[in-house]
């Protein structure tokens, strides 16, 4: 089983006791889908990004659960199915990494570097003016124009 972060999106319009009442009802569908439901937080009311549908605001819910990788898409379907869920986007928990601990190393401490003196400006060198693209000279032609 993989551990997954579910971020649900409900309406604003529906109370908090309707809104935890999905949310259990999404747990037991986990749990009859063979995983296990885990943390939940609500995480209040939020600002759309854009309207979506018509609505600029949502409450979102955040559940985290456990769930064999083959009944994900199962449990995406039987959400897009409940009208009282706006939006719902399911993604695999981060794993946390086995790595041993690094150890820190102190800090480099830089000793003052002594100043140097300010360098004489130069003076700008003059470019050389690159020929006219109509210099006669340049295309091979005589001052008449001709070739």
């Amino acid at each position: 089983m993989n551990k997954y972060d579910a971020m649900l999106i409900f309406l604003p319009a529906m109370k908090e006791e309707q809104v935890e009442q999905v949310v259990e009802a999404v747990g037991q569908e986990i749990s009859r889908l063979g995983g296990r439901p885990g943390g939940t937080k609500p995480m209040g009311k939020r600002m759309f990004g854009r309207p979506i549908k018509k609505h600029t605001e949502g409450r979102y819910f955040r559940l985290q659960f456990e769930l064999p990788p083959d009944q994900v898409d199962a449990l995406k379907a039987r959400l897009k199915l409940n009208a009282d869920v706006f939006r719902v986007q399911i993604s695999r928990a981060p794993v946390p990494s086995e790595a041993p601990p690094v150890e820190e190393k102190p800090a480099v401490v830089e000793e003052p570097v002594a100043k140097e003196e300010p360098v004489a400006k130069e003076e700008p060198v003059a470019e050389e003016k690159a020929p006219a693209v109509n210099d006669p000279d340049m295309r091979g032609e005589d001052k008449d124009g001709q070739s």
